[in-house]
């Protein structure tokens, strides 16, 4: 009986020292990924500042999507469902040059802010795509947020700048880079050299 009490305050200590360092964790979650694209800010906003374009470079795969608001930029807008419950995205500040920012809602969860954004680095431009998020007071959320969190949201961040990556540097090939076309025959020549003229007939 001794030794089953010893190991159910000893398991019961642990519980409350993680419970209490839960508590102490931070409440506050940044996720950032960052990838570096050979194109102007301008064609990389194509992409990044309309709702719309989103589905061809995104990660994640809702069963359906929605555009309510406008097309592209400020107040542009999109919905999905999935098997968690869905979201819902809204452009809060857009430029072509520097980038957007947006408001990220999850099915019964309170929006945070996120952003993609643009700068300059020699001939590419380094794109950004991060957020912010605030967990609860719950000891096992914060744990969830700040171990997982990154690895989990990071993993769908990655992937999408690849696929923007990917797909906007196939728009922006430079001239020399296209395929070229094969080079025309020589025609045949239409008049025979002096010297391979046909004799005159005699009548």
């Amino acid at each position: 009986m001794n030794v089953i009490k010893k190991i159910a305050i000893a398991v019961a200590t642990i519980l409350v020292l993680l419970v209490v360092i839960g508590f102490f964790l931070p409440s506050k979650v940044h996720v950032e990924r960052s990838v570096n694209i050979a194109a102007p800010p301008e064609q990389i906003y194509v992409y990044a500042g309309t709702p719309k374009r989103w589905p061809e470079w995104v990660a994640w795969k809702p069963t359906k999507w929605e555009f309510p608001g406008a097309e592209t930029g400020v107040g542009a807008e999109s919905k999905w469902d999935d098997s968690t419950g869905g979201g819902h995205l809204k452009m809060t500040k857009a430029d072509p040059q520097k980038g957007v920012e947006y408001d990220l809602a999850f099915a019964g969860a309170p929006p945070v802010p996120g952003w993609i954004r643009f700068s300059p680095e020699g001939a590419t431009t380094k794109v950004v795509w991060a957020f912010d998020a605030e967990s609860s007071m719950n000891p096992l959320n914060r744990y969830f947020c700040y171990f997982a969190l990154d690895s989990l949201v990071g993993a769908d961040f990655e992937k999408g700048l690849a696929n923007l990556k990917k797909k906007v540097e196939a728009e922006s090939l430079p001239a020399e880079a296209q395929p070229e076309k094969p080079a025309a025959e020589n025609p045949p020549p239409t008049n025979l050299p002096e010297s391979e003229t046909p004799p005159a007939k005699s009548e």
